[in-house]
C-alpha cells in the first residue's frame, strides 16, 4: 500500500511540475508588435475590403438588368440599356456564381464589358431599383403593362396608383421608368414610377 501511495505521490508531482513547466514554456499570448486601431477611419487600400462589396474595375461599364435564367455561362436578361443590344450574354465565374440561384423577374446590377461576341458579365449583385429608357407598348391586362428596350419585350407590374396615368400614355411612347424587383417571388418587376417626355 506504501509503494502504491508512493507512487501516486510521485505521478501528481510529476503532474503539476509537468503542467507549470508547460505554463511557463507557453506564453498565453503570442509576442505581437502593438497594431493601432483603425476604427473610425476610412479602410486604407491594402487592406480586404468586405466579401458583399464587389470588385470595382474601370475599364467594366456598370448596367442594370432584368435576369430571367441562365445555363452554364450564357444568361436570358434584358439589359436596360438602350444602347446595349443584349442578344449573347456570356457570364465570367463571379457573376456565374452570384446569379446561380437568382429568382427570375430580378431586378440585378452589373459589370460588363462588350465584346465582339456580345456582353461579357464579370459580376452582378442585387439593384434596389433600376432606371432605363423604355417604349411603352401598352396595358397586357389590367395589373400588367409591356414596355420594350432594344426590340425586347418585357412585362411590369403596375400599382393602382400608377394606371390612371399610365392609361394616358401613347403606345410607343419613350418613357423613363424606375422598376424594382416584386416582393412576391418570381411575379414580374414592378413599375416604380415613370416620366414622360424623354
Amino acid at each position: 500500500m506504501k509503494k502504491l501511495t508512493k507512487l501516486l505521490a510521485v505521478l501528481l508531482v510529476l503532474g503539476i511540475m509537468v503542467t507549470g513547466c508547460n505554463n511557463q514554456i507557453k506564453p498565453s499570448e503570442p509576442d505581437k508588435i502593438p497594431v493601432e486601431s483603425n476604427e473610425g477611419q476610412e479602410n486604407p487600400d491594402n487592406q480586404a475590403k468586405p466579401e458583399d462589396e464587389p470588385t470595382i474595375n474601370k475599364d467594366l461599364k456598370q448596367v442594370n438588368a432584368i435576369f430571367y435564367s441562365m445555363d452554364a455561362d450564357k444568361a436570358d436578361m434584358i439589359i436596360l440599356d438602350s444602347n446595349l443590344d443584349s442578344k449573347e450574354i456570356t457570364l465570367k465565374d463571379e457573376a456565374r456564381v452570384f446569379l446561380t440561384d437568382k429568382e427570375v423577374n430580378t431586378v440585378v446590377s452589373l459589370q460588363i464589358k462588350e465584346s465582339s461576341k456580345g456582353i461579357e458579365v464579370y459580376n452582378a449583385k442585387d439593384a434596389d431599383k433600376a432606371t432605363a429608357k423604355a417604349k411603352y407598348i401598352g396595358f397586357a391586362d389590367n395589373n400588367f403593362a409591356e414596355f420594350e428596350i432594344m426590340n425586347k419585350a418585357f412585362v411590369l407590374q403596375i400599382p393602382e396608383a400608377l394606371k390612371t396615368e399610365l392609361e394616358k400614355v401613347n403606345t410607343n411612347e419613350l418613357l423613363e421608368i424606375t422598376i424594382k424587383t416584386n416582393e412576391i417571388p418570381i411575379a414580374n418587376p414592378v413599375l416604380e414610377s415613370f416620366k414622360r417626355g424623354q
